[in-house]
């Protein structure tokens, strides 16, 4: 949050750093807690600069997903975000992603591609017959 008038427009002070939340993916068990446009002030108690930096080793800085990368599943983070120009303070609970559609079908890729809502496959045989009526 660099832009000044940005910062007075979301409720930031002079001395508050953090970075807002642009998006947050509705099936994604956050979505219950953060909400788009919150501003992280800190992850893990860790305060996080403007640029979205944390430090990291002797006067270095390095982006803030470092921390949450060094969490696993299951873990507890807690989170300070301000919303409506009121700091808040959340403990959550680390999960896996849902996926709306699977990754991978036993450790095969799937049969198909999803571009742009598209769903592409192969044209086969039984994909033909239940379509089209052909009798091959």
């Amino acid at each position: 949050m660099e832009n000044p008038d940005m910062r007075m427009a979301l409720g930031m002070k002079p001395d508050q750093k953090g970075v807002r939340i642009r998006r947050i993916d509705p099936t994604a068990l956050e979505s219950e807690v953060l909400k788009p446009s919150d501003i992280i002030l800190s992850f893990d108690g860790v305060d996080i600069a403007n640029d979205g930096t944390v430090p990291f080793r002797h006067g270095e800085c390095i982006g803030f997903s470092y921390l949450v990368s060094q969490k696993y599943t299951g873990d507890v983070a807690a989170i300070k975000v301000l919303r409506n120009s009121e700091s808040l303070k959340f403990n959550i609970k680390l999960k896996s992603h849902k996926r709306l559609i699977p990754s991978h079908n036993k450790g095969r890729p799937p049969s198909y591609y999803i571009i742009a809502g598209l769903v592409l496959t192969t044209v086969s045989v039984p994909y033909l017959r239940s379509e089209v009526n052909i009798s091959i």
